[in-house]
Formats: C-alpha cells, sequence, structure tokens
C-alpha cells in the first residue's frame, strides 16, 4: 500500500495544472485547444480539502492469459481504490464513490472548471472517501483481450452533457432548460469544455460479452472492498449505477445506502428479442438476486407500459405482476436524483419503476422539485454542484442516524 499526504498546494486538478496565458481554439474552427495543459480560472486557489491519501488495488487473482498473443501469467480483475481520509475525520460511515461510463475515479476530485467537487465537499465535512477506477478502466486497466467502445465523440458530449440547450434540444425538449454547465456555450474550444472532454475513456463495449465481465469483476471487486472498509454509503453516477445495485447485492450487510446521480439506462427490450430484457438481469448483465429466484434472460417476464414513447418521455419495460423481488436491494435505502435538462428526465421513470415494483426503497428526487435548476446529466460537475451535494448528504445524515439510533456507537476501523 502506498501512503501520501499532500499540503493543499501540492495538490493537482485532475482535469490538469493550474497555468497562466491559457489559449483556446476558436469553437468554430474545428481545431482543440493548443494549451493541453491549461485548466480555466487559473487565478482560482486550490480547492482541495487537507487529507491524506492511500491507494491500494483490491480483488482479483493471478491467471494465465495470452494478451496481444503474448502467453504468461499475470494478475487479472483488480479495482484501483483512492482513500482520501480528512485531517479530522467526523462521520463513521465512509462514502465510496463510482464514476459512470467514460470517466474515471477523478471525476469527484474537481469540476472542469477547477472548483471544488464532491470529494473534497464531503472530505471537509469529515467523511473519509474511496474513489474507484471500475476494473478494465482507468487506473484498473490489465493485460486481458476485451472488445472496447471508443469515447464519446465531441458532438456527442456537447449534445449529450454540456451543451444541452444549443444541441440536445435536437433530441429532447428538456434539454432547453439546461444552463449549469461551466463555460459560455459548453463547446469545443471553450476551457471548460476541453477540460472535461480530455478526461474520458473508453470502456468495454456494451453489446459484448467484456461488458457483462465488466460488472461481474466490479460486483466481486465491490464486494470485497465493504467487506474490507465496513458499512459504507455507495454514490455511483450514471452508468455506475449498475456498479451500485451489484455491489449492494453482493454485499447487503455493508451497504448503508445508494445514492444514485441519474444512474444506468433504463431497463428494455431487446431489438427482435420479443419480451426479452436488453439486460439479463433487468437491471444489469451480471447477477441481480432475485425472489422467486431466477436465471437470468428468459425468467424475467416484461411487458412494455405508459403508451407510445415521444421525445419527452420513453415508454417503459417492467416486469408482468407479480414482479419478481430484489430481495437484497429491497432491505437499502436509495436515493435517486434526476436533473431537470438531461436525457434521462425522460426515462428515469423506467428504472425507478422497476426498482420500486421489485420492492426497493427508493426516494426519487427531480431535481427541479427541490429548487435546484438548469442541471444536466454530469450535475455532480455543474456550477452548482454543491447544492446538489448538500442535498445528497442531508439524506446520508438522515439514514446514518437512524443507523447509530438502532445500532448503538459505531466502532471505527
Amino acid at each position: 500500500m502506498q501512503i501520501f499526504v499532500f499540503a493543499l498546494a501540492a495538490l493537482l486538478c485532475p482535469f490538469g495544472v493550474t497555468a497562466n496565458n491559457c489559449t483556446h481554439a476558436d469553437p468554430s474552427s474545428g481545431t482543440r485547444s493548443n494549451d493541453q495543459t491549461c485548466i480555466p480560472n487559473s487565478n482560482v486557489s486550490n480547492p482541495e480539502a487537507l487529507h491524506k491519501r492511500q491507494f491500494y488495488y483490491i480483488g482479483g487473482q493471478y491467471a494465465s492469459a495470452s494478451p496481444g498473443g503474448v502467453p504468461g501469467t499475470y494478475w487479472q480483475d483488480a479495482m484501483y481504490v483512492e482513500q482520501l481520509t480528512p485531517q479530522h475525520p467526523t462521520q463513521p460511515f465512509p462514502l465510496v464513490m463510482i464514476h459512470g461510463g467514460g470517466p474515471s475515479g477523478t471525476t469527484w476530485l474537481q469540476t472542469p472548471d477547477g472548483r471544488k467537487g464532491w470529494a473534497s465537499y464531503f472530505l471537509e465535512r469529515g467523511y473519509t472517501v474511496y474513489l474507484v477506477d471500475l476494473p478494465y478502466t482507468g487506473r484498473s486497466g490489465e493485460p486481458v483481450d476485451l472488445t472496447y467502445s471508443p469515447p464519446i465523440t465531441v458532438s456527442g458530449a456537447q449534445s449529450f452533457f454540456t451543451a444541452g440547450k444549443t444541441f440536445g434540444v435536437n433530441f429532447w425538449p428538456q434539454a432547453v432548460n439546461h444552463t449549469q454547465f461551466p463555460g459560455a456555450r459548453g463547446v469545443q474550444g471553450e476551457a471548460a469544455f476541453d477540460a472535461f472532454y480530455k478526461s474520458i475513456l473508453n470502456i468495454p463495449k456494451a453489446s459484448s460479452d467484456s461488458f457483462t465481465l465488466y460488472q461481474k469483476r466490479t460486483r466481486s471487486s465491490g464486494a470485497a472492498l465493504l467487506n474490507q472498509i465496513g458499512p459504507a454509503f455507495l454514490f455511483a453516477h450514471s452508468l455506475g449505477g449498475w456498479a451500485n445495485w451489484l455491489i449492494a447485492d453482493a454485499a447487503p450487510a455493508q451497504t448503508l445506502g445508494i445514492v444514485g446521480l441519474e444512474p444506468a439506462s433504463p431497463p428494455g427490450l431487446a431489438p427482435g428479442s420479443g419480451a426479452a430484457p436488453l439486460y439479463t438481469w433487468g437491471l444489469t448483465n451480471a447477477e441481480l438476486t432475485y425472489s422467486p429466484a431466477v436465471n437470468g434472460l428468459g425468467d424475467l417476464q416484461t411487458e412494455v407500459v405508459g403508451g407510445p414513447s415521444t421525445p419527452a418521455q420513453s415508454n417503459c419495460t417492467q416486469q408482468k405482476s407479480p414482479a419478481k423481488q430484489l430481495v437484497n436491494l429491497a432491505t437499502i435505502p436509495q436515493l435517486f436524483l434526476t436533473s431537470e435538462a438531461g436525457i434521462h428526465a425522460t426515462y428515469d421513470q423506467c428504472t425507478v419503476g422497476w426498482l420500486r415494483q421489485a420492492g426497493v426503497n427508493l426516494n426519487w428526487t427531480k431535481l427541479e422539485d427541490v429548487d435546484i435548476h438548469g442541471n444536466s446529466h454530469f450535475m455532480h460537475l455543474e456550477l452548482n454542484n454543491l447544492d446538489i451535494a448538500a442535498y445528497a448528504e442531508d439524506w446520508v445524515l438522515n439514514i446514518a442516524r437512524s443507523k447509530l439510533a438502532t445500532d448503538g456507537p459505531y466502532r471505527w476501523r
């Protein structure tokens, strides 16, 4: 295990180091910024909270393999873990933060324009924070031959993540409300967009066996982490939502609660499959625990509800009654956050419906209903990111107080 202690001034932004005299391309020129180390707002002081950092790898095993045609013995399936411990820990239960599809664990550290991220927000409030890079992603890359998807294109990132008001409205009408991504327009050539886009990685391809393996290894490594650190809250963004569910399903006694920021994709029907769900286990391609027990594809009987889909609202795939129950997840409270302007506003009701139908205790919050406006999918990086973090923390504290009232004082590990 490696241990590092950092003073505030020594910390670097995950999107690049602070530099003066930033120069950036004209967005209409079709070129990227010519300054690849610059971040915007270089006069902003470092926002990171003082903490101790430790990192290690968890899970996996030695195995014989031939990656790239080179046979030998390799370590496979490990997950990178970065433990951030505040200078003065005050909260007994840690937070595990899981990135979505594309970013790595650095997505929680700072925003693309150099402001405080969720990791520092919670560190300042006394929480120990664990950041992970999911297996086969980022610092958890390893010698196995997998099928990967390329990163999202610039056009796709602008439409679906950073410039919804300009481009996303071509796909869903709620995007007109997107105002919170940093920068003038959220487009190529602006410093905040360039910093954001450079952080996006490729991931195992969703339509391949690699993606199922990706989920299975996340389930086992994530459960190993919780069994090592003790009861914790799981936070996840986007595609990391299935990691929340898989890890909690494998280690329910160690999962205090789940916070999902527009988690994963909704249950759907596989094209040309009749009534077969898109994901083998409804929400995931790796095993979830249902009662009565299922063996995956074919055992979950589904139907489409909600009438014809529109750009503003998708119809939904749900189980036929009586619905099989997610018995391990049913014991774990969940907070499910949906933005006002992101594309998830058109279909998160489907994921919520599947979870509730399966017996999950779920608090679904549409941010506009709690007076948090203008956000899209990467809400934790946007201008009002700390308002959303504060809302999530209030929920966490309520669950933690209930746990302590029931179980008594918690023994720190």
